[in-house]
């Protein structure tokens, strides 16, 4: 069995092997599907389906083509091209529900004529020929409309292709870019399709009508861009890569690409043979002016080209019109569609009720050479505004005439509409689905008495009742053979409904004991789980009091030992502490977190980095038995707030008090010989320094110490023959020696 996705909404399609269409469950479409049986290529029919789902056009045509390189007589592959060259995307109608074509590509060329179109109808079945024909019309009459819609706009000189938002909905700053060129050119008197102000006041359904009129006439294609996933974006390449396709028909156009903030070997490949334009450079503006100006030439009014093209001195009259009405003519012979409409014009600025000119102009605005291909277009072109002149201007003949295609047209229209229509029920009558049997009927009914058709309604209509209960049957069935007592009461209310229908009785008591044997299976599973979860609970139960003894033991045997054990621990915490206290007093202050500590008397040198980081300690008593504090004995005690240095200190090392940040105050004693480098280096609330000799016995010992801390220090002296200071910390013994106090 085959596996494809809805090419009009992308859901997943169940197909039986051989089958030419399939109606979608999900969008209630008829559809044609590939003859293929290769898993590779039913692959690359599925991604194809889903760019041209994106509107990815160009990608997707690429995979169709690959699929006919590789089978060159798949006729949904051909369909698949004429999708994307008119940029067809089925949407749903929001009334009807329906999917239905909307066209983002338009093109002079019709449906009807395209290569790839006649190839789909040469390799399609007779089923897959009449939805091709359907759906072909349905696309012609949109792309008519469209061309008779861009037929009555005005001729654009640029064309400014940008992208509008990003994936947030904010605004681009491509779009900020494109504004500022709209205003520049449009000061500079050119005509320039903008999206933004071109379309704001317009339909959504009206946008393909006008950007293919701003597109077809335009001379000159800006695309402008700052990343390249925005020149990428679907509809920003919808509009260039279109654009560079009728370049390819009219050299007289030109596509420049605009790009900023990106490196030109990142715009896309198709730009590589362009002039590119920097959009950073200064004067990029006034570069793009000068170059749409040598592309776009400003016509003079065409009366007055008019008045030129006569000979000189002669009133402009028949032979002028006569001799410019035939030029038209063979331009459109030449399918030179740009030329034809020139001169159309200039006979009409001799005479504005020539008949023959706006049938010119008609032929022209449907891209035709002649009114022998008119005719055999099959174009609705009642609402043109020329044919409108024609019927205003022109003689009996004429206006006949050209009547009379439009009732051929619309007999043919009918009359296709009308085959396609009986050979599409026709074909889904051989389809057993209910669904695709009452919409077979729909298609009867909308016939009317065509042929056999009212006839066919009601067999369609009988066949669908009777498939529709041997669909609920196979249904019901399948539901009663599920283990879920929901699905066997769904069963039964389906059997129920079919009445006697096959042995829907019989059935209804196959359920019933169904159902006896489900609840019977439910209570003894039942009794099995709570029969365990008793067992179970048993087990859980006796595990705990087991546990609570255990626990119990365990507890009187661990406060038997926490008992001896906290004696043990005082016992040695007592003998520990006068031994830490005596051999690591910095780890005992850190220890205990103390904030004020006493060196025992005895202790001649504090030891290097003795107090390092007790960062709780606030005070310290130091004994006249120290002679020596080594290097950094108190280095980074933070807490640190006030220190004296006893007489019998001699040396002071090497960043001793290094990053006391709290130390605000300092008495040395004049016994000290010798301070070190960065002793008060860090110690940033520490302000001055109170000293018990005279300034020069000071200056003698810091003479060698280039400290910059020292030396921004205030140094009050106290010596042996000044009284102290009122308020000072000093007083003097009977040796003239200093006592702290």
């Amino acid at each position: 069995m085959a596996m494809f996705k809805c090419k009009m909404c992308g859901g997943s399609l169940e197909v039986t092997a051989g089958a030419g269409i399939v109606e979608c469950e999900y969008c209630g479409t008829q559809q044609t599907l590939p003859k293929t049986t290769d898993d590779g290529l039913q692959s690359l029919f599925n991604r194809a389906h889903l760019l041209r789902q994106k509107c990815e056009f160009d990608k997707a045509e690429a995979l169709y083509e690959k699929i006919l390189e590789a089978n060159g007589n798949e006729a949904e592959a051909y369909w698949g091209v004429i999708l994307c060259k008119f940029g067809i995307e089925y949407v749903e109608d929001p009334k009807t529900y329906k999917r239905i074509p909307t066209c983002h590509r338009t093109s002079y060329d019709s449906i009807i004529a395209d290569e790839y179109y006649k190839k789909a109808l040469e390799c399609a079945d007779s089923t897959q020929k009449a939805i091709y024909e359907a759906e072909a019309r349905v696309i012609d009459d949109i792309q008519k409309n469209i061309l008779a819609i861009s037929s009555r706009e005005e001729p654009y000189d640029v064309f400014i292709c940008y992208k509008e938002s990003d994936e947030s909905g904010a605004r681009t700053q491509d779009s900020v870019i494109a504004n500022d060129i709209y205003y520049q050119l449009t000061a500079e008197g050119y005509k320039v399709f903008y999206a933004a102000i071109t379309l704001e006041d317009k339909l959504g359904s009206a946008y393909e009508p006008i950007i293919f009129a701003a597109l077809n006439s335009a001379k000159v294609m800006l695309a402008i861009g700052t990343k390249p996933e925005y020149f990428n974006a679907v509809w920003v390449k919808n509009e260039w890569s279109r654009f560079l396709k009728m370049i390819k028909n009219d050299r007289s156009k030109l596509l420049i690409p605009c790009y900023r903030d990106m490196d030109a070997y990142e715009l896309p490949e198709e730009f590589a043979h362009l002039q590119a334009q920097n959009m950073g450079k200064i004067g990029f503006i006034n570069d793009v002016v000068r170059g749409i100006k040598k592309v776009i030439v400003k016509d003079e009014p065409r009366a007055a080209a008019a008045i030129k093209e006569a000979p000189i001195g002669a009133e402009p009259g028949a032979g002028n019109v006569s001799a410019l009405l035939r030029r038209a003519y063979m331009f459109l012979e030449d399918k030179n569609w740009d030329s034809a409409e020139e001169y159309c014009e200039k006979v009409l600025d001799i005479d504005p009720e020539n008949a023959e000119a706006y049938l010119g102009k008609l032929l022209g605005e449907y891209k035709l050479e002649s009114k022998a291909a008119l005719r055999e277009s099959g174009i609705r072109f009642d609402e043109s505004a020329n044919y409108r002149k024609i019927l205003k201007f022109g003689d009996e003949a004429l206006t006949t005439e050209l009547r009379g295609y439009i009732e051929e047209t619309i007999k043919k229209n009918e009359e296709l509409r009308l085959t396609t229509t009986y050979a599409a029920a026709a074909n889904q009558m051989n389809f057993n689905s209910s669904a695709t049997l009452y919409n077979a009927a729909k298609l009867f009914g909308e016939l009317g008495d065509y042929k056999d058709s009212l006839a066919l309604r009601e067999r369609c209509l009988k066949l669908a009742e009777e498939c529709k209960k041997n669909e609920t049957y196979d249904g019901a069935v399948t539901l009663m053979r599920s283990d879920c007592v929901q699905d066997i009461n769904e069963a039964i209310k389906s059997f129920e409904s079919l009445a006697d229908f096959k042995d829907s009785q019989e059935k209804i008591g196959e359920c019933k004991e169904r159902l006896l044997a489900l609840e019977k299976e439910k209570e003894l599973e039942q009794k099995k789980k709570l029969d365990a979860e008793k067992l179970e609970k048993q087990k859980q139960l006796d595990a705990i009091a087991k546990a609570k003894k255990d626990k119990i033991k365990k507890i009187i045997i661990g406060i038997v030992a926490v008992i001896a054990l906290v004696g043990m621990i005082f016992a040695i915490r007592a003998i520990n502490i006068n031994k830490k206290k005596r051999e690591n007093p910095g780890d005992y202050v850190k220890e205990n977190e103390l904030t004020h500590f006493d060196i025992p008397n005895g202790v001649t040198e504090i030891r290097a980095e003795e107090f390092r980081r007790c960062t709780t300690l606030r005070t310290i008593t130091i004994p006249d038995s120290v002679t020596t504090i080594n290097s950094s004995a108190f280095i980074g005690c933070e807490g640190l707030e006030s220190i004296k240095i006893p007489y019998g200190v001699k040396s002071i090392k090497d960043t001793a008090f290094y990053g006391c940040e709290r130390l605000t105050s300092v008495i040395i004693s004049n016994s000290v010989t010798s301070i070190g480098r960065a002793v008060f280096d860090d110690c940033k609330a520490l302000t001055s320094i109170y000293y018990t000799g005279t300034a020069d016995e000071w200056n003698a010992i810091v003479k060698d110490n280039d400290n910059a801390t020292l030396n921004r220090l205030t140094i009050y002296y106290y010596s042996e023959t000044e009284p102290a200071a009122e308020g000072s910390f000093w007083h003097y013994d009977n040796n003239g020696k200093p006592i702290v106090w």
